[in-house]
């Protein structure tokens, strides 16, 4: 008899729904043996599958980030960096805050709980990430540019960008309505 095997990771191989195999072990994949802290690295990585979403609004908040600061180009590696390690306290800051919300601030036996003492180190972090990046909006550097100068590129740059998908298309017709 051959064990049974799964290709989503955490699911249990021929042991059942315990996550063991039929040697008694933990699986590959499995993470019913992680204890104390054991994701916390996959926290911050953003590898849990509750973690999904917040992966995707991350890249947005990443971009946000930047354009407040006055673009890509006006912002250096180092504060690139900052900004890659709020984005990643700003993670386990959710991650927190959702399980404190699901499992309460106390323990059982009415003390605090850890992840409410870890969840306030985090956000203090947030705070003096922010406080390094910077909290006010920067505007763009436009150069030389004036005004009028600016909004007359930027409709040249729009009106090209229209013009390119009809450009491709009329490639291929002949106007006869023939390939």
């Amino acid at each position: 008899m051959t064990p049974a095997t799964s290709s989503e990771p955490g699911e249990a191989q021929g042991g059942g729904e315990s996550g063991r195999g039929t040697d008694g072990r933990w699986t590959k994949g499995n993470r019913g043996h992680w204890k104390h802290g054991g994701t916390s690295l996959a926290v911050a990585r953003g590898e849990l599958p509750e973690q999904a979403d917040a992966l995707a609004v991350m890249a947005e908040r990443q971009m946000a980030i930047l354009n407040d600061l006055g673009g890509e180009d006006q912002v250096g590696q180092i504060k690139r960096d900052l900004i890659s390690r709020y984005l990643q306290n700003s993670l386990i800051a959710d991650y927190l805050a959702d399980n404190i919300a699901r499992e309460g601030v106390l323990s059982t036996k009415g003390r605090q709980r850890a992840a409410v003492n870890t969840f306030l180190a985090v956000v203090n972090t947030l705070h003096k990430l922010a406080g390094s990046i910077g909290l006010e909006r920067r505007l763009k550097d436009l150069g030389d540019l004036s005004l009028s100068e600016y909004v007359a590129r930027q409709e040249r740059a729009e009106s090209t960008v229209r013009e390119a998908p009809q450009a491709a298309s009329g490639a291929t017709d002949d106007g006869n309505g023939s390939a």
